[in-house]
């Protein structure tokens, strides 16, 4: 495609600089792409390049020369990939003060998952995550039955704990910001969790897996669980803010959708 044909359609393109006109590349435009790492027959990353067309023709306005280029543009079919949660091997759990002085926690054993990413980047993910409020589990069922009474997960008319997530902002090599939304009792949220990232490795048995180490804080008040009682020296019996811990692990499906 010859530079008169910019610009090109939004998309996700791979561009290819095949031959330049001159040898000599001066200027500075405007554009989130250094023009540092333009050489010849280097393939730009996978991305979204639809400014490009505007961004060459801008360069060329801001030096004052004229370039000429060979551009092989060609369209990625990109694949979406499939994951499916290992749940033994991953934990879905929080912890709350108890009198003000410790720390009791509990997890959830009931829990599931649609989650998608753009070929295997995370921060493309797409994910669906639901939870049996009526699995949680303390270590002590007169707790536990509590917890799923009407003072705090209300079971009975409330199946469901739902989290929808999209956005992943990277803060580190394997660190993120995750935000989503989070209902729990029919009342949603947005919430922001902090991801740690293990990495993608191949198991023994020919498959792919990636785990996350997933922690947040949020307000349970936020969500009608509001049921306490003062203590005689002052304070509360149980904290307002839950601690999320969670330890997860993903296998990649044998199959997926482009």
């Amino acid at each position: 495609m010859a530079s008169g044909d910019w610009p090109v359609a939004s998309g996700e393109w791979e561009v290819r600089i095949t031959e330049w006109s001159t040898s000599i590349l001066r200027g500075n435009a405007e554009a989130t792409i250094s023009y540092s790492l333009f050489n010849s027959n280097q393939v730009l990353p996978k991305g979204k390049y639809g400014g490009l067309g505007r961004v060459i023709v801008a360069f060329s306005r801001t030096t004052g020369h004229s370039y000429h280029f060979n551009i092989k543009i060609m369209e990625i079919t990109l694949t979406k990939t499939k994951w499916n949660i290992d749940k033994t091997h991953s934990d879905i759990g929080f912890k709350v003060k108890h009198l003000m002085i410790t720390n009791v926690k509990g997890s959830f054993g009931e829990f599931d998952g649609s989650i998608y990413t753009t070929e295997e980047d995370f921060l493309s993910a797409e994910i669906d995550i639901w939870i049996d409020p009526s699995s949680v589990n303390t270590g002590n069922e007169q707790r536990d039955k509590h917890l799923r009474s009407a003072d705090f997960f209300d079971v009975e008319q409330f199946k469901e704990i739902h989290f929808t997530g999209n956005t992943f902002e990277k803060t580190g090599d394997d660190t993120y910001e995750f935000y989503g939304e989070l209902e729990i009792k029919g009342i949603k949220k947005q919430v922001k969790l902090d991801v740690e990232s293990g990495g993608i490795v191949k198991d023994p048995w020919g498959g792919h897996r990636s785990g996350f180490t997933i922690t947040g804080k949020i307000s349970r008040k936020d969500w009608g669980l509001t049921w306490n009682t003062a203590l005689e020296a002052g304070g509360l019996m149980v904290g307002d803010e839950v601690r999320i811990i969670c330890e997860v692990q993903l296998t990649k499906d044998v199959e997926t959708t482009s």
